[in-house]
């Protein structure tokens, strides 16, 4: 089978699930999104070449994107298979304060979150503790996160706070990371920072080991498969911290488009054939 990888460009992820293929006798190929004409017949022309070249499709481009949406709903029309199908999202999904919001709204656990248009440090301190953590509500690989420790690091790192959602900071040693295929939770993995950063990002420096212990693999899964059923994803990467102060997990967020590349030495199954699997399913299902 043939299998179309649609993303900006070609990330290790997809080197890795290319090679992976290949050893199962597919072929899956970057798609890099055309410059064409912002309509519907343009965006139509492209999912019609897609499908006729491709036997299922992965949409990585964009997280909540108008282009990833009507790309989304014309697949739909076409009956076109592609996995991460934009228009299927409730809408702000990519949004940390809606992920906030959804998960607190089903009794799953997260830090102590607060929103203001005029963040003041002393407030924020008497209800957060201190330091706390200033986030926008869109950004990845831990850009526009920052600890905050007085009025300076406010009025410096928070450039429009309307943007901000401000937690409780979380003593932590590492974050765990367990990506969610198609609401089952595949593995899961901990990402520990560097010395100099609290965040725990790869992209940032920080490196994957393996989670070893079964009981909390299990903690951390079916708190990761709650979140994802509060926020529907065929494929996320859900973020957790575990508190030193109480030794209990808090939903950090949801990432839309995770990287899975480099984590053949630290989870005990291989991310790629899970996923192929999923690409095999769409293409049948679509045949049939």
């Amino acid at each position: 089978m043939k299998f179309g990888f649609i993303a900006a460009k070609a990330q290790k992820s997809f080197t890795a699930l290319s090679l992976k293929a290949s050893e199962r006798g597919h072929v899956v190929e970057h798609i890099p999104l055309p410059d064409m004409p912002l309509s519907h017949a343009g965006l139509t022309a492209f999912a019609k070449e897609c499908a006729e070249r491709y036997d299922a499709l992965h949409y990585y481009a964009g997280t909540a994107d108008p282009v990833g949406v009507m790309f989304g709903e014309i697949c739909i029309d076409l009956k076109i298979p592609v996995l991460n199908n934009r228009s299927k999202l409730p809408h702000l999904t990519h949004d940390k304060m809606y992920q906030t919001l959804n998960f607190s709204r089903a009794g799953l656990p997260v830090p102590k979150t607060e929103f203001t248009r005029e963040p003041n440090w002393d407030s924020l301190k008497s209800k957060l503790g201190e330091p706390i953590i200033a986030k926008r509500f869109r950004g990845t690989q831990g850009a526009h996160v920052h600890k905050i420790q007085s009025q300076g690091d406010l009025d410096e790192c928070v450039d429009t706070p309307a943007l901000y959602l401000f937690q409780e900071y979380l003593p932590h040693k590492n974050d765990v990371r367990v990506l969610v295929l198609e609401g089952k939770a595949v593995c899961g993995y901990r990402r520990v920072p560097k010395a100099d950063d609290f965040r725990a990002n790869l992209a940032l420096g920080g490196y994957a080991e393996a989670i070893p212990d079964e009981e909390e693999r299990k903690i951390v899964f079916d708190l990761a498969e709650a979140a994802i059923a509060t926020l529907p994803h065929d494929l996320a990467g859900v973020d957790l911290i575990k508190s030193e102060q109480d030794g209990q997990y808090r939903l950090i967020e949801l990432n839309v488009n995770p990287s899975w590349y480099g984590l053949d030495s630290v989870v005990d199954n291989s991310f790629e054939d899970a996923l192929l699997d999923v690409y095999e399913k769409l293409a049948n299902e679509s045949r049939s």
